[in-house]
């Protein structure tokens, strides 16, 4: 089955090779759903047969994606945390991918640039340095996070990732990324 391609956030990020689009999500984000999701995308991945270590790796990506999106994306009720955004998970013989948007404020936009493109092109062994000098010197912000997830992402995709911000209306950014994780 061939699927095409998406454009995200003027992105085109070619998904055509996938023989499976096996979840595609745009709406609300809720801890509920996205329970639901990696409970439905873990059971996908064991029942094609994939090794207990990738799907560990995965699961563990797709959490931190999918809870940053609820925690640190901009709500569109004021007052409330509704959190639009969208996803696509897919697979094909040669890996998996998962592709996610959501939109930020100015200040996580600027966070997520100055993070995501000082490890961009780095080796493992250097991006799990920094990950430790974070966790032992980094402190807690207001909305609980300790900025491990970014890095935690890279291990776990091998740090095989494009992502995007692109500046929206009000002020706001849309940031995509996409992770690339072979099989």
């Amino acid at each position: 089955m061939s699927i095409g391609s998406r454009n995200y956030a003027g992105i085109k990020f070619d998904i055509s090779i996938l023989t499976k689009e096996v979840l595609t999500y745009q709406g609300v984000f809720s801890m509920a759903l996205i329970n639901g999701f990696i409970s439905d995308i873990r059971s996908y991945l064991a029942s094609q047969g994939i090794e207990k270590r990738t799907i560990k790796g995965f699961h563990s990506l797709a959490v931190e994606c999918l809870e940053n999106v609820h925690k640190h994306g901009v709500s569109t009720v004021e007052g409330e945390q509704k959190v639009l955004g969208d996803f696509v998970f897919g697979h094909d013989n040669k890996g998996l991918v998962f592709t996610l948007s959501n939109l930020v404020s100015p200040i996580d936009a600027n966070r997520l640039e100055t993070k995501l493109s000082s490890i961009k092109g780095l080796e493992l062994a250097d991006i799990k340095l920094k990950y430790r000098h974070e966790l032992v010197n980094g402190s807690i912000s207001e909305r609980g996070g300790a900025g491990l997830g970014i890095y935690v992402m890279a291990l776990k995709s091998n740090n095989n990732y494009e992502y995007t911000l692109n500046p929206v209306e009000d002020g706001f950014y849309d940031f995509t990324i996409s992770f690339n994780v072979p099989l």
